[in-house]
């Protein structure tokens, strides 16, 4: 297939210069890029709300596909008349939203016009599809957090807008704009409403406390790396896909979103605050909505190194699915991982269960850790994380209750098979991990270790990354240059953006409390041979040396030769041991593999 050629406005912002670096990672060709600002990525410095065709409209010439980024990217700090502006000065004092400076009229117009001069130069020059980056502020943002009031919930991306101000109507009327240019033209016209984005460097602060002040549309959020994301995907989408579920024939508007709030109090307990003493919307979830967010209480468990886990001690779980179904799974956490990063997994496990349980293991910062608590033991093993595990699970499915299916990656591995071996497990996938810690891993951990022991924060959450770098990923990975794959530009642009920039804001305490539990982890524990439940190891055939966390050969030596039954079958590829962890882009074949044997493993069994 060839390359498109596209052309992306507002390159001189972070949005449109991801896009347009997406692009080319992707193997696309980014003919022009425009902005009304220059900057390193700006072929075509022009005013795309004033110039029209006159001067700029050559950069779409020869273009297959125009992404269109540009825009004043949030509301008037100005609201509408009545609306008491100290709202959403609040707002943006705390840090929840940032307001433009541009009069209401100036930022609605700015928007309008350059969407128009944009969709009418796309169609002369010939252009086959606009990606418009709308809003969902066009569903019904408001200054005053009160003032929205949908008629049901989740909104849809067939719900009409509902804007309260100049900036979310500015989005409506650019959206419509674009339909009547698919109507008039022919042109395809894809707009996605994203909601609000959370930087990758602060995705680590979720999920946050509720803040009343916030507007039910922030409620929603969606990583940056995923707004990039639909943008290129959008505009290399086939169209009888893209357009599928539209009544326009080339036109089509999406809600790009995470399938959780930003919350860590449910959808169900934020409605109630929110809205009483007023009757909250409807909530029609689907079926793989997440329940309640909820808190199993460990205070006071025994630990195996001696004493208990301090009163009020709790471990953070959520629970998708019916839980009242017969079937239940259970998928812990791996390293530095929470639960909302795990969701993706969620639709497999579905597929064998009715309900699914993902826990926060105990240290990760979202369950009981030392950033939160401060009596945190200084080593929780992982037949600790399995008894906190089990009470998870009495709490959300009643005592005693069979897990049917236990699935973990990595660290989340070593807690799945824990729990089996504690009995009343019915099956184990166990991803890229195993049930011990080799010395050779603990060499591994125990540098990781010594580089957070620096008394600069920045600098060692830094230098802790760039050690993860060289174990996370395969000697083939680097070698094949695999961080392609993934859109990245080049080396440095992958240890930045997903190794450094990943840490960045971790908490280095919590990072040490999940060290000393995977350390702690004997390279043989006990009991492998008393376990009942079905196994399914999947290692990655290059989580070997240089850099190996659980390699193949000795998972075949020590589990699967001890656990009666268990099956071995190796992922074969470059990306080492994130070849388990393949919810990004670029990792499908990796992806399709799990999928494929663990529909196989499950499908065989009494499930």
């Amino acid at each position: 297939m060839c390359a498109l050629r596209i052309a992306v406005t507002g390159t001189a912002g972070r949005l449109g210069g991801s896009i347009a670096r997406a692009c080319r990672a992707a193997g696309q060709e980014v003919a022009a890029t425009l902005d009304r600002a220059p900057g390193a990525d700006v072929s075509h410095v022009a005013d795309l709300s004033a110039d029209g065709r006159h001067t700029w409209a050559s950069a779409f010439e020869g273009v297959d596909v125009v992404i269109h980024a540009a825009a004043l990217p949030g509301p008037a700090r100005e609201p509408p008349p009545t609306v008491d502006a100290s709202l959403g000065a609040a707002l943006e004092a705390a840090g929840v939203i940032g307001l433009e400076d541009a009069a209401p009229s100036e930022l609605f117009g700015a928007n309008v016009a350059s969407t128009l001069n944009v969709l009418d130069a796309a169609a002369r020059a010939g252009v086959r599809r606009v990606v418009l980056s709308s809003s969902a502020f066009a569903m019904g943002w408001s200054h005053d957090a009160r003032a929205f009031s949908p008629a049901r919930l989740p909104l849809r991306d067939g719900d009409a807008p509902r804007p309260r101000e100049s900036y979310g109507l500015s989005k409506e009327v650019g959206d419509a704009v674009g339909a009547a240019y698919a109507r008039a033209c022919g042109l395809e016209v894809a707009s996605l409403r994203f909601t609000n984005v959370v930087k990758r460097d602060a995705f680590r602060s979720l999920p946050w406390a509720y803040d009343a002040r916030a507007p039910l549309v922030m409620w929603a959020w969606a990583h940056e790396d995923d707004v990039v994301d639909a943008h290129v995907a959008a505009a290399a989408a086939d169209a009888a896909r893209l357009f599928a579920e539209s009544d326009e024939a080339t036109y089509a508007a999406f809600l790009v979103c995470a399938p959780s709030t930003r919350y860590a109090e449910s959808t169900a307990d934020l409605l109630a605050a929110h809205f009483a003493p007023a009757a909250p919307p409807r909530f029609e979830g689907p079926a793989t909505a997440p329940g309640p967010a909820r808190r199993a209480d460990v205070g006071g468990l025994p630990l195996d190194g001696g004493g208990a886990l301090p009163g009020g001690a709790t471990l953070a779980y959520r629970v998708y699915g019916d839980r009242s179904g017969p079937r239940v799974a259970v998928h812990p956490s791996s390293f530095g991982a929470v639960h909302a990063e795990l969701a993706y997994n969620v639709p497999l496990l579905l597929e064998h269960a009715d309900a699914v349980l993902v826990a926060n293991m105990l240290g990760n910062g979202v369950s009981s850790s030392p950033s939160t608590c401060a009596a945190y033991p200084p080593v929780v093993t992982v037949d600790d994380q399995a008894r906190a595990l089990r009470r998870a699970c009495d709490a959300a499915f009643g005592p005693g209750r069979t897990v049917d299916v236990a699935y973990g990656y990595s660290m989340g591995a070593m807690q799945a098979l824990a729990l089996a071996r504690g009995g009343g497990v019915a099956a184990v996938v166990a991803v890229c991990g195993a049930a011990g810690c080799s010395d050779y891993n603990r060499v591994f951990l125990d540098a990781l270790d010594a580089a957070l022991e620096g008394g600069d924060r920045s600098a060692a959450l830094r230098a802790f990354a760039l050690v993860y770098a060289g174990w996370g990923v395969s000697y083939d990975f680097y070698a094949e240059r695999a961080w392609a794959r993934l859109g990245f530009e080049d080396l440095d642009d992958f240890l930045e953006r997903s190794y450094v920039a990943g840490f960045a804001t971790d908490d280095p305490d919590d990072l040490r409390a999940m060290l000393a539990c995977w350390r702690a982890a004997a390279e043989r524990p006990p009991g492998l041979e008393a376990i009942e439940a079905r196994c399914l190891f999947l290692p990655c055939d290059t989580d070997a040396p240089p850099g190996a966390y659980f390699r193949a050969d000795e998972i075949e030596r020590r589990e699967v030769a001890a656990i009666p039954g268990a099956t071995l079958r190796p992922i074969r590829s470059p990306f080492g041991h994130r070849a388990g962890d393949p919810w990004r882009d670029g990792m499908d074949a990796e992806r399709a593999f799990i999928r494929a044997e663990v529909g196989a493993f499950l499908g065989n069994s009494s499930l």
